[in-house]
């Protein structure tokens, strides 16, 4: 970053300075807003919800967030009862879980994900995952990616009536994608056409094939 833009901050500050503590407090998260990039704005703006010197919880944070814009990106994420969590974010629509260790066996049961209409999952442990066609109702598109110990997508996905595309990208078990082509073959079995469309990848987009 340039010298030059620090040189402004400091003089802006030193413009405050000779204020009374409350002007200057003001002043000073005025600055600090006014120079913050736009996606990070709203964030800042959340804070004020807060009383002072309150403790504030990550995931509480996270929800908030989430209601701007309906999307969550969990990295390396350590939520304890995951599941829980996420049920309780009605509006999400785009999901990705990516190295989340504690999701090994994925059992949905009665969770339902209302609004969803895009899965990611990316180098997570699971090998086991149960989930019914209520679990994700309006869901468009399911992308996997290095999942190595995932055997098999659930069969209920058949029944997804809005389900597009499901995708699997690198270092994935052929089981999986046996069952991809399972769904899709259900599919066409029960409504006579070709909804789903499959795509295998290697890393960096090679090798794509559809299937």
């Amino acid at each position: 970053m340039e010298d030059s833009w620090w040189d402004e901050v400091k003089d802006s500050l030193f413009d405050y300075l000779d204020r009374e503590s409350e002007e200057y407090s003001w002043a000073t998260m005025q600055l600090s807003f006014d120079n913050l990039a736009d996606c990070l704005k709203p964030c800042l703006l959340y804070m004020g919800m807060f009383p002072e010197d309150a403790r504030i919880l990550v995931s509480n944070l996270i929800s908030l967030w989430i209601a701007e814009d309906f999307k969550l990106v969990l990295i390396e994420t350590r939520i304890e009862n995951l599941t829980s969590f996420l049920e309780g974010l009605l509006c999400l629509e785009y999901l990705q879980l990516c190295d989340c260790v504690q999701i090994r066996d994925w059992c949905l049961g009665d969770v339902t994900f209302h609004k969803l209409k895009l899965l990611k999952l990316v180098f997570l442990s699971i090998s086991r995952w149960n989930a019914s066609e209520e679990s994700f109702p309006l869901l468009e598109t399911l992308v996997i990616s290095g999942c190595k110990n995932l055997m098999e997508i659930p069969l209920s996905f058949a029944d997804i009536p809005t389900l597009k595309q499901i995708k699997l990208i690198r270092r994935y078990n052929k089981s999986l994608e046996a069952s991809a082509v399972r769904i899709k073959e259900e599919v066409e079995a029960i409504e006579g056409c070709d909804r789903i469309v499959i795509t295998t990848q290697e890393y960096g987009g090679r090798n794509i094939r559809r299937l």
